[in-house]
């Protein structure tokens, strides 16, 4: 539980939404000085080591709350009825979902053409996920767009981070060392990610305010209620975000008789980053 205490609060500090307004300019800055406290949690924000990018605003950890806010919203008001509608709004959540999955992935290089059909195939396959459910559910209530956000949501990360999933990511031993790439360790780093991400997240968002406002609809005038649903799924995002991000560490140990037979010989814990 130790390392998970201290994970959570690494996690709140990527998570905190003011690291999306820092510049390109501060991000660059940081990378000078990057032995500082507030440069390393800039860094940690905003910059993807594995790839050496800086990651773009709207696309950091940091963003995901706000951004995620009309969105949840809409999925918590529109009728799982409504294939349209629903298509609509899974289809943004999931182009948005894509964007960051690709600019927090572990580190695999993506061709202009590589990156258009992973997008094209997430997005896809994500919207597709959506508009069945949706045209099957008969009062489903938050449940639809409970299993339609986890399910889309790992059909996304997966065809976005295919790469790490079918070349594979890159293997580091004890001195920190690339010792090669593994494909078991990639499957490895976009399946944690899938669960805590694409999974646990939207399951908590989904369900938590809709039980809240359940629970105190009587109470709520209805003049606030729109406001007050608003300001629980922020809380509930802000909250279950980092929760769930600090359930695996952003380095994956691995014993070497894990991965592939060609790392068997190595002694001591080998590791690989598992992405964001």
């Amino acid at each position: 539980m130790e390392g998970y205490f201290n994970r959570i609060k690494a996690a709140f500090k990527i998570t905190d939404p003011f690291l999306a307004l820092k510049s390109n300019y501060e991000v660059e800055q940081a990378l000078k000085t990057r032995s500082a406290p507030e440069s390393l949690r800039i860094l940690n924000g905003c910059y993807n080591s594995s790839t050496q990018e800086i990651i773009p605003a709207p696309f950091r950890v940091a963003a995901i709350a706000p951004v995620n806010i009309p969105i949840v919203w809409l999925m918590l008001t529109v009728s799982p009825t409504r294939q349209l509608a629903t298509f609509g709004l899974h289809f943004i959540n999931q182009s948005y979902n894509a964007g960051c999955n690709y600019y927090n992935r572990s580190g695999s290089e993506m061709s202009i053409e590589d990156i258009f059909y992973s997008y094209s195939l997430a997005t896809a396959s994500a919207c597709s996920i959506a508009f069945v459910l949706g045209k099957i559910a008969k009062g489903g209530g938050v449940m639809i767009p409970v299993l339609a956000s986890v399910a889309a949501g790992s059909s996304n990360i997966f065809c976005m981070r295919k790469n790490d999933v079918l070349t594979g990511v890159t293997v580091y031993n004890e001195k920190n060392e690339d010792i090669g790439i593994s494909k078991i360790a990639g499957l490895t780093a976009v399946a944690m990610t899938a669960l805590s991400r694409c999974a646990l997240v939207p399951f908590t968002v989904l369900v938590v305010p809709n039980a809240i406002m359940k629970t105190f609809s009587k109470v709520i005038p209805k003049r606030f209620s729109m406001f007050a649903e608003i300001a629980i799924v922020y809380g509930t995002l802000h909250f279950a975000l980092p929760g769930t991000l600090a359930i695996f560490p952003n380095e994956i140990e691995f014993t070497p008789s894990y991965l592939e037979t060609e790392y068997h010989h190595h002694q001591g814990k080998l590791h690989a980053s598992k992405g964001l």
